[in-house]
């Protein structure tokens, strides 16, 4: 009776796991995302003959920078482009992060050389009544991705502070010259979305001011800003877009600097006072499209020259 219960008892469970069974449906494994296509700028097929061979550049339209309907295309493919680089890397960003921690790891976050650079120079602004020139050097604060541009006095042996505050040079608490930050590329990336790549930087022969350009890549041109260094703020003027060269006039008073047109050719110098409200002056314009033109003052800031090649 014993085993008649129990053989009754199995098959009730077997029973069960059968329809248990029969209403299972097997889980759907997830299918993997499609890859990123990458883009495909539209073709435009033009025939070019040089020495007798003909071929065809389907892609020339790209060169043609005065073609705004063009650029707009250009434009709209390169972000494409990024966003489907990003898309394809998407799964190695712990090891670009890693790679990137280690390689910064290996950066030596000190000074660079000192340079002895500029005139002599009354420090009104720190109400010390001597002459000193200035030590201007660079350097790379750890933990950030762009380098400082700072100075000191080159009488000054003590140990450079430049990465502490305050900013404007002197501290009026302990009564000491400390050095003093003039450009933070880790600030101007916040205004240029992220990225801070500095291709001129001038300072005045009075110390006083601070000229560079900056790169906006979302334009694609290197833009002037003029930064007085006793305030730290920048200058209302002079302001320009497209520059490639920068040059002193008038003892610091005055700011030069080279536009290119949209060919990239540097083709005009204007003129521009530092804190006027007046329209920068046009000094000289190239109308020949096969001549750059560039310049560059002389070590005393005395003269300027200009260069036609």
């Amino acid at each position: 009776m014993r085993h008649l219960a129990t053989f009754i008892l199995h098959r009730h469970n077997h029973q069960r796991s059968l329809i248990h069974l029969s209403h299972y449906k097997p889980q759907k494994t997830a299918t993997a995302p499609a890859p990123p296509l990458p883009p495909k700028p539209p073709k435009k097929p033009q025939s070019f003959t040089f020495h007798d061979h003909k071929w065809e550049d389907p892609y020339s339209w790209m060169s043609n920078l005065n073609d705004k309907v063009a650029m707009r295309h250009m434009d709209m493919c390169m972000e494409q482009e990024d966003k489907y680089t990003e898309a394809v890397l998407s799964d190695t960003e712990r090891l670009q992060y890693k790679l990137q921690s280690e390689i910064a790891s290996r950066l030596a976050f000190d000074l660079c050389t000192p340079l002895r650079w500029g005139p002599c120079v009354l420090f009104d602004y720190l109400k010390v009544n001597l002459h000193h020139r200035m030590l201007y050097y660079r350097r790379v604060e750890e933990g950030k991705r762009y380098p400082v541009l700072c100075r000191r006095l080159a009488s000054l042996n003590e140990e450079f502070i430049s990465h502490k505050s305050p900013a404007a040079g002197y501290d009026f608490t302990s009564g000491k010259k400390i050095g003093q930050k003039l450009l933070d590329n880790n600030k101007e990336a916040e205004r240029f979305v992220g990225y801070a790549y500095e291709e001129l930087s001038e300072v005045s022969p009075d110390h006083r001011f601070l000229a560079y350009t900056m790169y906006d890549k979302d334009n694609d041109y290197f833009m002037l800003c003029v930064r007085n260094l006793n305030s730290g703020s920048l200058c209302s003027k002079p302001q320009a877009v497209r520059v490639s060269n920068i040059a002193w006039a008038k003892d610091g008073q005055a700011l030069l600097y080279v536009v290119t047109d949209h060919n990239k050719r540097p083709y005009r110098i204007y003129c521009g006072i530092i804190g006027s409200t007046d329209e920068d002056v046009l000094l000289l314009e190239e109308p020949d499209e096969n001549v750059y033109v560039n310049m560059r003052h002389t070590k005393d800031f005395h003269l300027v020259s200009v260069v036609f090649n």
